[in-house]
């Protein structure tokens, strides 16, 4: 369980500190939801043509909303999409998925964080001093840090979507807690 968490928070790291305003309404979720699940085959392949070096970078707000604007400079299809379903850009929809991603990684890791601290405080005295001066840990509070910062407002509005946010973002329950590594 710990190295999962461990995992989380290295990659989480990279999730941007600032604190967007943006006002995410239940008709935007729906919105969102439905444009991503039309997209997600056109994400698919993009994913299988990538070389994953810079994996660690897709959870900063500023290189998602990159990454989602140049997956579509290239591709009508998906701009038609995006367009179709309501969004005035793909610009705006790639603002919107990056906070939308953003708070998912938020909500999810924030209670994988609180297992992370009820395991240290299992840890003997000595072994938590040894911990926390690790370098690990120094990230994972950073992280943590950096998760908390997500407005709270953008969390809630997630909250009701998180089954079918999942589902689109490709989050396996079954997923055995070893399977990182």
């Amino acid at each position: 369980m710990v190295r999962k968490v461990m995992l989380f928070a290295f990659v989480s790291l990279f999730v941007s500190s600032g604190a967007y305003a943006m006002n995410l309404s239940s008709s935007d979720m729906e919105r969102f939801i439905k444009t991503t699940k039309v997209l997600a085959p056109y994400f698919d392949a993009l994913d299988d043509d990538d070389d994953g070096d810079d994996d660690m970078a897709v959870l900063n707000v500023e290189k998602i909303k990159q990454l989602v604007t140049e997956a579509m400079s290239d591709n009508v299809e998906m701009r038609n999409i995006v367009r179709g379903n309501g969004y005035a850009s793909v610009d705006a929809y790639a603002e919107q998925y990056a906070h939308i991603m953003r708070a998912y990684m938020a909500s999810s890791g924030m209670g994988q964080f609180r297992e992370f601290e009820m395991a240290m405080a299992s840890m003997s005295p000595e072994q938590r001093q040894a911990f926390e001066s690790s370098p690990f840990f120094q990230m994972a509070s950073e992280t943590q840090k950096q998760l908390a910062s997500v407005p709270e407002s953008h969390i809630q509005a997630i909250t009701p979507y998180m089954s079918q946010l999942h589902e689109v973002f490709g989050y396996d329950e079954d997923d055995d807690e070893d399977d990182f590594f």
